[in-house]
C-alpha cells in the first residue's frame, strides 16, 4: 500500500493504459547450462556467427551455429549491452533437445516467436536504477533480458521513452523496490499516450538510441567497432 503518493499520480493508473495492454512483454529462453549454450562473441570464430538473419526459420539450413543474444548485463540506457551470442543452429536443435538422462527437458526455450523481432530489453537484476535498451532485428533474448514487443515501431520508442524517464523510474519506486524487477511490475506500469508530442519524444528517443549506439560501438567490446573515435 503506497498511501503517501498523490492524487496526480493515482489518476496515471486510472487513466493510462497498462503496459502489458500495449505491448507484449515476455520473458525470454532459459538455456539452464549458459556455459554450454552461451559464448562473448569474440570467443567462437566470427564467421560462425549469424549477424544478419531475421528469423528462426533462416537458421535451419545457414550453416551458422551462433546468433546475437541478449542477456541483461550493467546499467545501460538506449542502446548496447550486446556481448553474448546463443546456440541457435537449427532453430536451436540443441537447446530445445537438453535433457537430463531419464529425459526430461531441462531447457526453457520459452517465447522463441520473439526471436529476430524489434524490440525492448532491459536487465532482470540491476543494483542501479532502471534502464530499457532498444534490440534490433538480428537478437534472441535471455531469461535475465525481458521482452517488450509491438508490431508497431513508433509505438516502441514512445514506450521506450516512457521506460527510461523520471516518470517511470518514480512509480517502479512504488511497485518494487527490490533490486529484482519483475515481468509483471514492468507490465503493470500505467502508460499515457499523447498524439500531439509523439513525433517529438521518438525523434528524441531515436537520437538518443543513435548516441549511445556510436558510444558502444567506439569500444573493441562491440563486433560493430571499426575503429578509436579519437584517432
Amino acid at each position: 500500500m503506497a498511501y503517501w503518493v498523490g492524487e496526480a499520480f493515482v489518476r496515471d493508473f486510472i487513466v493510462g493504459d497498462r503496459l502489458c495492454k500495449v505491448c507484449e512483454t515476455k520473458k525470454g529462453l532459459a538455456t539452464s547450462d549458459n556455459n554450454r549454450f552461451l559464448k562473448l562473441w569474440f570467443e567462437v570464430c566470427l564467421d560462425s556467427i549469424g549477424f544478419n538473419v531475421k528469423s528462426n526459420s533462416e537458421t535451419v539450413n545457414n550453416g551458422y551455429k551462433w546468433y546475437p543474444h541478449h542477456k541483461g548485463g550493467e546499467y545501460r540506457r538506449w542502446y548496447g549491452n550486446q556481448e553474448y551470442v546463443i546456440n541457435w543452429k537449427s532453430d536451436g536443435y540443441e537447446i530445445k533437445n537438453y535433457r537430463d538422462a531419464s529425459g526430461k527437458l531441462l531447457s526453457r526455450p520459452q517465447n522463441t516467436q520473439y526471436n529476430f523481432s524489434k524490440a525492448l530489453t532491459w536487465s532482470k537484476i540491476t543494483s542501479s536504477i532502471f534502464s530499457a535498451r532498444f534490440s534490433e532485428n538480428r537478437f534472441l533474448f535471455d531469461d535475465a533480458a525481458a521482452i517488450c514487443y509491438h508490431k508497431n515501431e513508433d509505438e516502441l520508442l514512445w514506450t521506450l521513452g516512457f521506460l527510461n524517464s523520471k516518470c517511470c523510474q518514480n512509480i517502479l519506486n512504488v511497485l518494487n523496490l527490490t533490486i529484482n524487477i519483475q515481468i509483471g511490475d514492468i507490465g503493470n506500469l500505467p502508460i499515457l499516450h499523447d498524439e500531439t508530442r509523439k513525433d517529438i519524444v521518438t525523434n528524441i528517443v531515436e537520437e538518443n538510441i543513435a548516441l549511445s549506439k556510436t558510444d558502444w560501438d567506439s569500444f573493441e567490446t562491440s563486433w560493430d567497432f571499426n575503429g578509436c573515435p579519437l584517432i
